[in-house]
């Protein structure tokens, strides 16, 4: 039976099933700065993800209290302030966060599992 098209297409899910870094592994084969390299960018990218999606909640909540959905309070209107910015969202999503993560982490839940497997899920139904 040999080499057919259907175990061919088994191999790498074999392979990454044997080594779940494999991604790491295949780099370090081209030296050990580009293993450290993808760590330091998936960390850099991870802390960017987490900037603009904190930013784009903080002003998605500024622009609703603003028109009055959300209390008013929220859009953090400061006329004495340098600095336009949505701290009434900011301070909502991080107390929102917060609170998520806290209940979470009370409840012993693994926080990539199912923290951000729920979450990232009903966050894409929400932009549908």
């Amino acid at each position: 039976m040999g080499d057919g098209p259907g175990r061919r297409a088994d191999q790498p899910r074999q392979a990454a099933a044997a080594d779940p870094d494999l991604p790491l592994t295949i780099l370090d084969r081209a030296g050990s700065f580009w293993v450290t390299a993808a760590g330091l960018l998936l960390i850099l990218a991870i802390l960017t993800a987490m900037l603009a999606f904190h930013s784009v909640i903080a002003r998605y909540v500024f622009a609703m209290a603003r028109e009055a959905v959300l209390p008013t309070g929220l859009a953090g209107a400061d006329s004495g302030a340098r600095v336009s910015a949505p701290r009434g969202g900011s301070l909502a999503q991080t107390v929102t966060a917060a609170v998520v993560v806290a209940g979470f982490a009370l409840a012993g839940a693994d926080p990539v599992g199912q923290m951000f497997a729920w979450l990232s899920t009903l966050g894409a139904l929400g932009l549908l």
